[in-house]
């Protein structure tokens, strides 16, 4: 899977794609640009390591429907299509040889609970836009899970 080729049109592809999102961020700001919101200790992108009314956990707290789904990794498949110009369908033993990025960074999650210094390791969102190359006129990513999960993202964020 890692020709020389393939990895040069990946980085290529990741780059264009980098530039195309970090110009629309430029037009589009949010609470989390360089206006802190809250005082205190700053994390290593400048802002407030606890946002407003976030508290610190130390524990993962679990949220979810007291269920979880029983796929085996060999019928597991991450499905990409939509407005993209390569669509793509990969088992998990492909999904899991993309190249993978190890990061620590802290999560806020909605419930209002944050937890610092997570260590994080995974197949980065950018890449995966780099396989499939999402077109000029792709505006958002629907994500479909078990149970009818849903979640919704703007692309540019």
């Amino acid at each position: 899977m890692d020709t020389p080729d393939k990895q040069t049109r990946i980085v290529e592809a990741r780059m264009k794609l980098k530039a195309r999102f970090e110009e629309k961020m430029k037009m589009t700001p949010s609470v989390d640009d360089d206006k802190p919101m809250r005082k205190g200790n700053l994390n290593r992108h400048g802002m407030p390591v606890i946002p407003p009314g976030q508290t610190i956990t130390t524990k993962w707290p679990v949220l979810d429907l007291s269920s979880q789904p029983d796929i085996s990794l060999k019928d597991w498949r991450l499905v990409l299509d939509g407005e993209i110009e390569n669509p793509a369908e990969l088992s998990w033993e492909e999904f899991m040889a993309l190249p993978q990025t190890e990061d620590t960074s802290d999560f806020h999650c909605v419930t209002t609970w944050s937890k610092l210094n997570i260590h994080w390791k995974g197949v980065r969102l950018l890449g995966l836009a780099a396989l499939v190359v999402p077109k000029e006129t792709a505006t958002h990513i629907l994500c479909y899970g078990e149970y009818k999960f849903e979640p919704l993202f703007l692309l540019n964020e």
